[in-house]
């Protein structure tokens, strides 16, 4: 949808522009049929360029800051555009046109005067990407809110008292204690599971450690289910002090793990790694597939976490996943300020 936008608008331009200046050579520049081929040969040139710009170019480096990367492919379309205008100018239609050929040409003044009017298709083709990146940040503002709300009027009708539901548990746990200590390990993880769910609902950034925390807690409460656990491995390398992220947004990984992975085999772990730099959060997570079946609606969590992270991460995430019969992996990175 954006790149039809996108399109329609760089054809709309294109056309006016072209019409334009062909009725200008028409009526002021006494139609030559050199005049013509060149104004034709000229916006044709000038459309490719501003095609380049708007899907390769300007995505590519210019949603990703990458302003270095964007001036040099910038500088090279242009010089290639000179190129071709050249090769056109004076030798295509001079050999096979029979066009005349332009006496004592001065190379550098050629280069200045296409490199000048190569700018305004640059600046026009950024011009119709700004706009169109306004309209769907303005259409992503308005889905999420649409998003928030509807979560808000989910949360509200499955509400149930958060202290009530607390001092239930630590009562079942101080009950369950003398009994058995698997169940009370069970309700205690329950406990500390759905604290950290319900807390986290409002919102919008949680601590790093908490969040790995919670992880480490779901997966002990699912190995309780199980007779020989869950044989899983958890490695973090650099600080977490600080560092903030999306509340249960590394949840959806888990969770896919748990349900379609290998679980007890001690040579076939579920691998967890977590990096932290300055500014990044990398999280990688690897699984072996059981061979057990499993509920075809399970990968909605992953898709939903996709459309998650366009929405609270926009152009700082890159999220990889690899998948065969045997082996799950993922591999998220997430650009944050500190």
């Amino acid at each position: 949808m954006k790149n039809r936008k996108l399109l329609y608008i760089i054809l709309l331009f294109w056309l006016i522009s072209t019409l334009y200046l062909l009725l200008g050579t028409l009526i002021f520049a006494n139609s030559t049929y050199y005049g013509l081929i060149l104004v034709v040969s000229s916006q044709i040139i000038l459309l490719v360029q501003m095609l380049i710009c708007l899907f390769y170019i300007f995505p590519k480096y210019w949603k990703r800051n990458k302003i270095p990367l964007l001036t040099v492919s910038t500088v090279i379309l242009i010089l290639a555009v000179i190129a071709i205008r050249y090769l056109l100018d004076e030798v295509l239609f001079v050999h096979l046109l029979n066009f005349p050929k332009t006496a004592n040409l001065n190379l550098q003044f050629f280069i200045y005067e296409n490199f000048y009017h190569s700018l305004p298709g640059i600046f026009i083709a950024l011009i119709a990407f700004l706009m169109v990146q306004l309209l769907e940040s303005q259409q992503d503002h308005k889905n999420l809110q649409a998003v928030v709300q509807q979560a808000e009027l989910i949360f509200l009708k499955s509400q149930i008292n958060p202290h009530f539901l607390y001092n239930t548990l630590n009562y079942m746990y101080a009950q369950a204690l003398p009994i058995s200590q698997k169940l009370a390990d069970a309700i205690l993880h329950l406990s500390d599971t759905m604290r950290h769910t319900l807390t986290q609902n409002e919102k919008q950034l949680t601590s790093l450690q908490e969040e790995i925390q919670f992880i480490e807690n779901y997966i002990k409460l699912h190995a309780l289910q199980h007779n020989q656990g869950i044989c899983f491995q958890m490695s973090i390398d650099g600080p977490l002090d600080g560092k903030e992220i999306s509340p249960l947004v590394l949840m959806p990984f888990v969770e896919n793990a748990i349900k379609h992975g290998v679980l007890n085999d001690a040579n076939k772990p579920i691998s967890i790694i977590l990096e932290t730099t300055d500014n990044e959060i990398i999280f990688k997570m690897q699984n072996h597939i059981s061979n057990l079946p499993t509920n075809l609606n399970s990968g909605l969590g992953l898709d939903n976490l996709r459309r998650r992270l366009e929405i609270m991460y926009p152009a700082k995430h890159i999220l990889t996943i690899f998948k065969d019969d045997y082996l799950f992996k993922i591999c998220l990175t997430i650009k944050i300020t500190g």
